[in-house]
């Protein structure tokens, strides 16, 4: 059986059933009541090839647009900044305030180019996934907006990087994967905590047997946000 007629359903469905045997088992009830509908997504017809193992096209520089620049985005846009052969293009916010300390921040940086600026507007990020001078857009926005941004974003032929979560429902992860397979563009969930030090030694570590044969692992994370919970912007 080719990879293709297995069913992602059932891929889905196998991992369900292996997490009630571990005391999740209302895992399948939670899926179908966040989706809104009280019965399962319905799996997409996917007649496209996966993105598994396709590379980003190689290119000199890669020309980014930001989407989203409140607190995270701006943490980001900083991390942008500093590495070599990226170039921000575009940023985008809600709020005119927001975007101005973007642009700042890109002059403060000594970035290549003075990005413009897309704000005022909630859909204003449709213009900016249109330019045709970017190559990868960033989404750091509030989680309602992940999905249509990134299917914005890969629909106008731009590679895109989501923030956590990038869908609350499977009925909005299978959008993600057909837009991302049918357009031919990558759509990934920026979890950075699987790129820290830490996890990337450990990784290495398992997989050049240092620990032995890996039996079960098991982790967890604590993000400590009471200093920012009450607060309004």
């Amino acid at each position: 059986m080719s990879a293709r007629q297995v069913s992602r359903r059932r891929l889905l469905g196998s991992a369900a059933a292996a997490a009630a045997g571990v005391g999740l088992s209302s895992f399948g009830s939670k899926g179908e009541a966040a989706a809104g509908t009280g019965q399962a997504p319905t799996e997409p017809s996917l007649t496209t090839e996966r993105m598994r193992g396709v590379p980003f096209e190689a290119r000199d520089v890669v020309r980014v647009g930001l989407v989203g620049c409140g607190r995270r985005g701006l943490s980001l846009l900083n991390d942008l900044l500093g590495i070599e052969k990226v170039d921000v293009r575009a940023v985008c916010d809600l709020v005119p305030a927001h975007a101005a300390k973007a642009q700042a921040l890109c002059a403060e940086r000594k970035a290549a180019t003075r990005p413009e600026e897309y704000s005022g507007g909630e859909l204003r990020y449709e213009e900016l996934v249109k330019r045709d001078d970017i190559d990868l857009v960033y989404v750091p926005t509030p989680w309602r907006w992940h999905v249509r941004m990134a299917v914005a974003a890969m629909e106008a032929g731009k590679h895109v990087a989501v923030e956590v979560p990038a869908a609350v429902t499977l009925d909005e992860c299978w959008k993600l994967v057909e837009v991302s397979e049918r357009t031919r563009r990558h759509c990934m969930m920026l979890e950075n905590c699987n790129y820290g030090y830490e996890e990337m030694l450990v990784t290495r570590m398992i997989r050049e047997g240092l620990l032995g044969e890996l039996l079960h692992a098991e982790c967890a994370y604590d993000h400590d946000l009471r200093d920012i919970l009450f607060e309004n912007d």
